[in-house]
């Protein structure tokens, strides 16, 4: 048995972008002629465009190569290939959608690495907007490396880049297929958040398009402070 754990962008600037929202419209708005400004979207908008296929769009590092599959635990992907590329990273940042085992796969790479882990649920008192917040503060007030995982990694480095001024070294993309998910949720005793396509709804049109909207602006506005991408799959079955 496997143990699994469990908007738009606002008024920010940096030295190079701006973005702006005005009347339920986000606009990217750059300070340098050489970079490009993105049309304005409403809210509405940014919250449902379609899923993204990932394949082919994010550019996957070579240096990892899942062989192992999560049927039997976690653990069994947090090969010493892995901690060998995450060795002496400052920031590594977990993504992933509800149930796919982040807190779970984080706790065991910060213990095979010695560093402490952020886990954003522990801080979810503070509500949707202001966690990634308190998160932002918790980074900026030490300077040892951490891990971060959860919900929030998304927001929270898309406003590293809004922002300039948090980076990750290594970012790990975690998916699970439905089949697993829906295992996990019953698991819980949280079958009926699966109604009603709550669950698909959350992970693929908020979560999955805001850590979309972070890869394009990063690639665009900061390529060279692109991290090291990490794709896991952590489903336990059908897989």
């Amino acid at each position: 048995m496997i143990s699994l754990f469990g908007g738009c962008p606002s008024i920010a600037a940096n030295k190079q972008i701006t973005i702006n929202v005005i009347d339920e419209k986000m606009k990217i708005e750059s300070r340098n002629d050489k970079l490009p400004t993105a049309p304005a979207i409403t809210y509405g908008e940014c919250y449902n465009q379609p899923f993204v296929n990932w394949n082919g769009i994010i550019d996957y590092s070579k240096d990892y190569h899942q062989t192992e599959k999560a049927e039997f635990g976690i653990k069994n992907l947090i090969t010493s290939e892995l901690i060998e590329l995450c060795k002496n990273k400052k920031y590594i940042v977990i993504y992933g959608h509800t149930k796919s085992g982040k807190v779970c796969f984080g706790k065991l790479l910060s213990e095979a690495l010695g560093v402490k882990l952020i886990i954003s649920d522990d801080y979810k008192y503070f509500g949707w907007k202001q966690n990634m917040y308190h998160i932002r503060e918790i980074i900026k007030s030490t300077n040892e490396p951490l891990i971060v995982e959860g919900v929030q990694s998304g927001r929270l480095l898309r406003k590293g880049v809004e922002f300039n001024d948090f980076f990750a070294d290594i970012v790990i993309h975690l998916e699970i297929n439905q089949q697993s998910l829906s295992i996990a949720y019953q698991r819980d005793g949280e079958g009926y958040k699966l109604r009603h396509n709550k669950v698909f709804n959350f992970n693929k049109h908020i979560l999955d398009n805001i850590f979309f909207k972070w890869y394009e602006m990063q690639k665009t506005y900061y390529p060279e402070k692109m991290p090291i991408i990490i794709n896991a799959n952590t489903s336990f079955i059908g897989f």
